[in-house]
């Protein structure tokens, strides 16, 4: 499993790249894969956000997913 980041407000530095996110059941299985590409990331307390231009935010709960 990645060690997950402490400041998240990094991310915030990242814009017009490519995103694949890992979905995971417990720690080894592999569920969902999704990949995009994304304008802005938006981090808050609750959620990250990433802007894309041509569709839906795609919106991840930091609760649902912490790691």
């Amino acid at each position: 499993m990645e060690k997950p980041l402490n400041d998240l407000s990094i991310l915030t530095n990242y814009q017009n790249r490519q995103v694949i996110l890992n979905y995971y059941q417990d720690e080894d299985l592999l569920y969902k894969r999704d990949g995009f590409y994304f304008h802005t990331i938006k981090v808050t307390e609750i959620a990250i956000i990433f802007t894309k231009e041509d569709g839906p935010d795609i919106t991840i709960n930091r609760k649902d997913y912490p790691h």
